[in-house]
C-alpha cells in the first residue's frame, strides 16, 4: 500500500520533481565523494573536467589555482564553460584563477572568441572571461616562436590577450621554459618539463631543411608538459606532445610529428597519475614513454569525435600499468572496446597531505615511495627510442594519413 501511495505521489509530483533534479544539477558541485581528504585541511585536488573531446584541468591548493588548459570540443563546445565557473564557486567562493596554463595553440585546448556580437558564442577560456566573469592572475604560455605559420587560434589569442589586459581581466603573462617552476604554495612543486619543443625542433630543422619546409611540425609538437609533485605523489601532464617521427597529410595540408616523448621520458620518471597526451591518440604514449611513467593511473580527456580516441591499442597499453579512466566518451567505432572505463562525468583526484594516499572519484590507490620507484630498474632503463641527433634519419619518419584533430 506504501509502495502505491509513493507511486503515486511520484506521478503526481513528476513535474515538480523534474525541475527539483535540475536545479540540484545546476547547483555549484562542489567534493563529490565525503570522507575523503578535505581540501581545507591542505589536501591537493586535481579536477579533469568533462569537456567533451577537449581538455581542462583545474587544480586546488590551499586556496590556490591553476587552470590547465580550456578547451572547447566542436561536437560539445559549451561544457567548459558551464562546468568550470560552478566548481570554483564551490571550492573557493569566487572566479579568479591564480595561473592559467595554455599548453599549445589549438582551439580544444584554450576555445574560440566566437563570432556573435559580445561574445555570446565564445567557447573555452574566451567564454569563462567574458560570459562568466572568470579573472587570471597570470597566463603562461609556450611563447609564440614557431618554424611554420601560427595556428588561427594562436593569431586569436595574440590579438585578445591585450584587450584581456587593459580590461583587468587577466594580470600578466609570463612565457614557460624548460625548467621553470610554478609557485602553488609550500608542499606543490609544478616544474615545466618541455616547452616549445625544448629547443629540438630548431635542431631538427637544421638537419632536414628540404623536409621540415614542406613538412612543419605539428602545433602539438610544441605542447606544455608539467610535472606535479606532493610528497610521494607525481602527476604528469602535457597537452597533445607527440610521440612518435611521422609524416602527416590531409589534404594538401602537410605537418610533421616528432619524438618529442621519449626525450622527456627520463626527466619525468615513474607518476602515479598521467593525465595522457593526446586524448589517447595513436600518435603519443610510445611505449618507451608509458614504460618509465609506469602510471598507476591514466586519465583521457575524450568525448564524442571521429579521431578514433581514445587509440585500443593506446589503452591497453596503459592499461598494462594501472588504471584508466576515460571522461567523456569516445568515437563510435572503437567506444565498445574502452566502455568499461568511460565515467561519463569529471575525474576528480583528491590527494591528502603528504602524498601517500590519492583518491580517484572515491577510489583509493597508494603512491610509490622515492625507494620503490627507484628499485623498479626495468622501467627506469630508460627510452631506447631516443635517438641522436647523429643518428637520426629521415627514412625514421614513417607517412601516415590523417585529418584534422587527430
Amino acid at each position: 500500500m506504501e509502495t502505491m501511495q509513493l507511486l503515486s505521489q511520484l506521478r503526481r509530483y513528476g513535474f515538480f520533481a523534474i525541475i527539483l533534479t535540475m536545479v540540484c544539477c545546476l547547483a555549484p558541485a562542489g567534493i563529490r565523494y565525503p570522507g575523503l581528504p578535505d581540501f581545507s585541511d591542505g589536501a591537493l585536488h586535481i579536477i579533469n573536467f568533462d569537456v567533451g573531446q577537449a581538455d581542462a584541468l583545474l587544480i586546488l591548493y590551499k586556496g590556490k589555482s591553476f587552470l590547465l588548459d580550456a578547451g572547447a570540443s566542436r561536437f560539445e563546445p559549451h561544457k567548459g564553460v558551464q562546468r568550470i565557473p560552478r566548481r570554483l564557486d564551490a571550492f573557493l567562493g569566487n572566479r579568479h584563477i591564480d595561473y592559467f596554463l595554455i599548453t599549445h595553440y589549438h582551439a580544444d585546448h584554450i576555445g574560440s572568441p566566437g563570432r556573435q556580437k559580445h561574445n555570446r558564442d565564445a567557447t573555452g577560456i574566451y567564454g569563462l572571461i567574458e560570459r562568466q566573469g572568470i579573472t587570471i592572475g597570470t597566463v603562461l604560455d609556450r611563447g609564440f616562436w614557431s618554424l611554420g605559420k601560427p595556428t588561427s587560434t594562436q593569431k586569436q589569442y595574440q590579438k585578445n590577450f591585450p584587450q584581456w589586459l587593459k580590461s583587468g581581466a587577466v594580470q600578466k603573462r609570463r612565457e614557460l621554459r624548460p625548467g621553470d617552476s610554478i609557485d602553488m604554495g609550500d608542499g606543490v612543486d609544478i616544474e615545466v618539463i618541455a616547452a616549445a619543443g625544448n629547443g629540438y625542433l630548431d635542431r631538427l630543422q637544421a638537419l632536414f631543411p628540404t623536409l621540415f619546409s614542406d613538412y612543419v611540425p605539428s602545433e602539438n609538437d610544441y605542447s606544455l608538459g608539467v610535472k606535479l609533485t606532493f610528497g610521494d605523489f607525481e602527476f604528469f601532464s602535457a597537452g597533445d606532445l607527440t610521440g612518435q617521427n611521422a609524416l602527416r597529410r590531409y589534404g594538401p595540408i602537410m605537418a610533421s610529428y616528432n619524438d618529442m616523448e621519449s626525450r622527456i621520458a627520463n626527466t619525468i620518471g615513474p607518476v602515479e597519475v598521467y593525465r595522457v597526451n593526446h586524448h589517447g591518440s595513436a600518435n603519443s604514449s610510445n611505449s618507451c614513454f608509458s614504460q618509465v611513467l609506469h602510471p598507476q593511473v591514466s586519465v583521457i580527456s575524450t568525448g564524442p569525435n571521429s579521431y578514433g580516441h581514445p587509440d585500443p591499442t593506446i589503452y591497453n597499453r596503459l592499461k598494462d600499468y594501472g588504471d584508466v579512466w576515460i571522461t567523456g566518451g569516445a568515437d563510435d567505432k572503437v567506444r565498445h572496446l574502452v566502455a568499461a572505463d568511460i565515467v561519463g562525468d569529471d575525474v576528480e583526484i583528491a590527494v591528502e597531505p603528504g602524498g601517500k594516499r590519492f583518491f580517484v572519484n572515491g577510489v583509493v590507490y597508494h603512491s610509490k615511495s622515492e625507494s620503490e620507484e627507484e628499485g623498479r630498474e626495468k622501467y627506469l632503463a630508460g627510452c631506447q627510442e631516443t635517438l641522436t641527433m647523429k643518428g637520426l634519419k629521415q627514412d625514421s619518419y614513417k607517412k601516415i594519413r590523417g585529418r584534422p584533430g587527430d
